[in-house]
């Protein structure tokens, strides 16, 4: 299954506003996601990771937000408490968000009060010196052991062996 959006690149679709460094970035960043999409089409067994679900990218004038939107095509709405911008949804897992700072785009508007209660001072005790132990994880089972076995042990702090 492929995604219009991922489809091959041409020199014709290539954005003319990025210098070398940028088009270099997001050629590496296209590969990648491709690469991603293969490995993850090869092996049917493994589920989706946990935390890729949106991808940032940041903008820093109102001139490029209104650029790349228009460009994009992009009209989804999406406010955080630091930023505001536009989302492109491409399934319920993964999301790409065209942001910018919300301050140069909003203006910080008072609209009332809310009262904050006192709370009485508070005087954090002393403590007295303690020892604790330290651990490390040893795996003894063969698919998590270390693979180098001439590895030297880490250095143990306090004498501890």
């Amino acid at each position: 299954m492929t995604h219009p959006e991922l489809t091959q690149l041409t020199d014709e679709r290539r954005t003319p506003m990025l210098d070398s460094y940028q088009q270099n970035r997001r050629d590496e960043f296209i590969a990648g996601i491709r690469g991603l999409i293969e490995w993850m089409e090869s092996h049917p067994d493994m589920p989706a990771p946990s935390s890729m679900d949106t991808g940032n990218i940041f903008t820093w004038s109102k001139e490029e937000l209104t650029r790349l939107r228009r460009d994009c095509g992009l009209h989804d709405k999406m406010f955080s408490e630091y930023f505001a911008g536009f989302e492109h949804k491409f399934s319920n897992e993964v999301k790409l968000h065209l942001v910018i700072e919300r301050d140069k785009v909003c203006r910080r508007v008072r609209v009332g009060e809310k009262v904050i209660p006192a709370s009485p001072e508070t005087v954090v005790p002393a403590k007295e010196e303690t020892i604790e132990p330290l651990y490390e994880w040893k795996c003894d089972d063969a698919l998590l052991a270390d693979s180098d076995a001439t590895q030297e042990p880490e250095p143990q702090l306090n004498g501890a062996t």
